[in-house]
């Protein structure tokens, strides 16, 4: 009785097994492909809890002719399951050329990755240099504008500097009357006017 049983579950497991390669051989025929190899791993990737199904390692061809490799889970009630599915050789120049293609593409996608994250960072710095300008170079990158006004006498100086222009509040150049170099507002400094005769700016004004 025992020889039996013994023969029976050696027999069950041949059909369990033959099943089994049957079952991927016709889903990788279902997708136009052809199995090759089939090599039977159960401790294979993903065998950790699985008690009902089987792991196989298997090679097969796809439509295109490209060599794959594998690993197959399959069981009656899951049917097949693929993982870490992998073309290992192609099968023209075609899909070589497809392949680099695809490649090149990854790494400019990873180098535009990369370009954008180091423009972030100097957009970053350009903004806290920004920030941290005095409010007179904001004056000066406003470029104040010198406007005639008829009504504002005014002394006009030919510089080594430029057209020196100052808007006069009283008879003479006094502390605090407006200065302009070539129509703009001019930097802090001192400005030769003439022979032995200057003046200091600061804040577009006489100091």
């Amino acid at each position: 009785m025992f020889i039996f049983f013994v023969i029976a579950v050696i027999g069950l497991g041949l059909y369990s097994v033959s099943g089994n390669k049957t079952r991927i051989k016709d889903y990788i025929e279902s997708k136009g492909g052809e199995l090759v190899e089939e090599d039977w791993q159960p401790f294979g990737k993903g065998w950790f809890g699985e008690d009902k199904e089987s792991i196989y390692k298997i090679k097969y061809y796809d439509k295109k002719g490209n060599l794959h490799e594998s690993w197959a889970k399959t069981s009656f009630f899951t049917g097949v399951f693929l993982s870490d599915d992998t073309i290992v050789e192609y099968s023209g120049k075609k899909d070589r050329e497809e392949h680099n293609i695809e490649k090149e593409n990854q790494e400019l996608r990873e180098e535009i990755a990369r370009l954008r994250k180091e423009l972030g960072i100097e957009e970053e710095f350009k903004l806290k240099a920004e920030t941290e300008k005095t409010e007179h170079e904001k004056k000066l990158e406003a470029e104040h504008i010198y406007k005639p006004n008829p009504k504002i006498p005014t002394q006009i100086f030919d510089t080594k500097q430029g057209q020196i222009i100052i808007e006069l509040a009283g008879k003479d150049i006094e502390v605090g009357d407006k200065v302009f170099l070539n129509r703009k507002l001019p930097p802090d400094g001192r400005y030769m006017l003439g022979f032995f005769h200057y003046i200091y700016v600061k804040d577009g004004k006489v100091s």
